[in-house]
């Protein structure tokens, strides 16, 4: 799908955080924006999700918290080291 695009497009406005006029709104609006991408990614191959969360401008404070950054961390590693490809 368009997944990888959508992720650019949204790491592209989300170097911008640092001179938007409403920043909390803009933050509601990328984490919003995550989500919305995340969900189409589910049914996707494993690939496009991880070039998807190697957005590093979309996928950091205060976008997202530490902790949400350290539970994605985890996950990508067990998908790469305990999944089974096919």
């Amino acid at each position: 799908g368009n997944e990888k695009y959508r992720a650019r497009a949204l790491a592209a406005l989300a170097k911008r955080l640092e001179i938007a006029p409403d920043r909390e709104h803009f933050v509601a609006r990328l984490r919003e924006g995550i989500v919305c991408l995340l969900w189409d990614c589910r049914q996707g191959k494993r690939d496009a999700l991880l070039e998807v969360l190697a957005q590093e401008d979309l996928f950091r404070p205060p976008i997202v918290s530490t902790a949400t950054l350290a539970a994605i961390a985890w996950h990508i590693g067990e998908i790469c080291w305990e999944w089974r490809w096919a």
